[in-house]
């Protein structure tokens, strides 16, 4: 299935962030021409949050959530602008010192496999 954008769901209200699941959802399906597969897709979509892992860091992609904390900035600092999200995520690893990596196996196994 092809995948639509999310920013277009998710509106910021003050300190509130909202995600229109069901309009996401309506979207979704009828780009890809599944819209009588609703309820199917509503019980694969609860199954997966069922089996979702408690760590935060495994539950979102990166890029996802550069695009997330992108929209957000723009909304919220309007005078700030940074392009794009990917010029946020390049800001955003900037500031991230190997230190700070270390203790995430992730990040241990790329530097094992760099040779680093």
């Amino acid at each position: 299935m092809s995948w639509i954008q999310f920013r277009r769901y998710i509106s910021i209200v003050g300190s509130s962030i909202t995600f229109e699941a069901a309009g996401f959802i309506r979207a979704y399906l009828q780009k890809n021409v599944r819209t009588q597969d609703k309820d199917i897709f509503s019980a694969a979509v609860e199954k997966v949050f069922q089996g979702l892992d408690a760590d935060p860091m495994k539950r979102m992609r990166g890029h996802d959530l550069s695009e997330l904390l992108f929209l957000i900035v723009s909304k919220i600092r309007k005078e700030k602008r940074f392009g794009d999200p990917d010029t946020l995520e390049s800001c955003l690893m900037a500031t991230v010192e190997a230190n700070d990596l270390e203790p995430h196996a992730l990040f241990r196994s790329i530097r094992a496999f760099s040779g680093s």
